[in-house]
């Protein structure tokens, strides 16, 4: 961005700002300084390239978002910068995320490669936040304790050292409706957590290898999740230790759709499938270790599309008139039961 922009103090759209890559570049053009006064920016604000900011504490300070009254969706983006030191990557990130404070009223916040293993305090000081975007903040290791009361939406992508989300962080987000996980390998459990999202409409996880959705932390089986009534849509995808259904998705009486891809530990599903009487839409893709299907299947009088593909042994017992499970699912309206993928 060119310098002297800053000097634009009626400006009202900026959709991207845009740091230097070269640091030899810096003296022609702007750094975040240049934000100080453009207090009248409205709808949304894209800072790009915080990874090249060397000086993080005063320079985030002197971007001054905090007086950005109008702003309503901030996406902080670090970039890839060939800096080798650790212990200066994590402080510096640490200490430009804090000093990027948003202004209260902000309604989503995205941030991207985000270089420190915490998140400021001030995460959790938005009140009027109502979608949270995380993506590929690959140092983090830790969630802020207390959660955001009018969040409706929490996404996060490629967090590689996320280890754990604490119950009563999950507890606090009592507005949460989506909730999106990618990812996220280190990540061991969100229950009894989990059960606690009362208005959560969608859920899913993608590419959590360490993730049980049985048990807690320490091994306990949580029986309770009759508070998920909201719940309406559940997606698991390439989940290792998924080899059975939770015990606790059997309790989501409105559940209306359950996907389940690449699980390939997935051996059953579970015989209590009928409780499940809200079911419309039931999608079991790439689990090549599930050979048959539940007795159950049978009394789902709601279901009336079902997708298996690339299940070579459900597949067979699922053909038409022929296959040992079919009368289980012959009163389905919409199957599509084929060897290829169906998105």
């Amino acid at each position: 961005m060119p310098r002297g922009l800053g000097q634009l103090s009626l400006l009202h759209r900026l959709s991207d700002f845009i740091l230097p890559k070269d640091k030899a570049l810096a003296k022609k053009y702007c750094g975040l300084g240049e934000l100080n006064r453009l207090n009248n920016i409205r709808r949304s604000l894209f800072i790009k390239n915080l990874g090249s900011v060397t000086d993080a504490g005063k320079e985030s300070q002197a971007a001054n978002l905090i007086e950005k009254r109008f702003l309503e969706i901030l996406t902080l983006s670090w970039g890839n910068f060939d800096i080798t030191d650790e212990a200066i990557i994590k402080k510096r990130g640490e200490a430009l995320l804090d000093g990027l404070r948003p202004p209260e009223n902000l309604q989503e916040l995205r941030v991207w490669g985000f270089k420190g293993e915490r998140f400021p305090g001030w995460l959790t000081d938005l009140p009027n936040l109502v979608a949270l975007k995380l993506w590929t903040c690959t140092r983090c290791r830790h969630f802020p304790q207390v959660g955001l009361n009018k969040l409706k939406e929490l996404r996060m992508e490629h967090m590689m050292s996320l280890e754990y989300i604490p119950e009563e962080c999950l507890r606090s987000l009592t507005s949460l409706e989506y909730l999106y996980f990618k990812n996220l390998p280190r990540l061991t459990s969100l229950l009894p957590g989990l059960r606690h999202l009362s208005k959560l409409v969608d859920l899913t996880f993608w590419g959590c290898e360490e993730l049980d959705l049985s048990k807690d932390e320490s091994g306990n089986i949580i029986l309770d999740f009759h508070g998920l009534q909201s719940l309406r849509s559940v997606k698991f995808w390439e989940i290792p230790k998924l080899e059975s259904l939770p015990q606790w998705i059997l309790q989501l009486r409105n559940l209306e759709r359950l996907h389940i891809f690449s699980c390939d530990n997935l051996k059953a599903l579970s015989e209590q499938i009928e409780a499940l009487q809200s079911l419309q839409w039931l999608q079991i893709e790439d689990c090549r270790s599930l050979t048959s299907l539940p007795e159950g299947m049978r009394r789902l009088t709601s279901l009336t599309h079902l997708t298996i593909s690339l299940c070579p042994e459900l597949k067979e017992r699922c053909k038409r008139d022929a296959g040992e499970d079919w009368y289980k699912i012959d009163h389905i309206l919409d199957l599509d039961i084929e060897p290829y993928f169906s998105f």
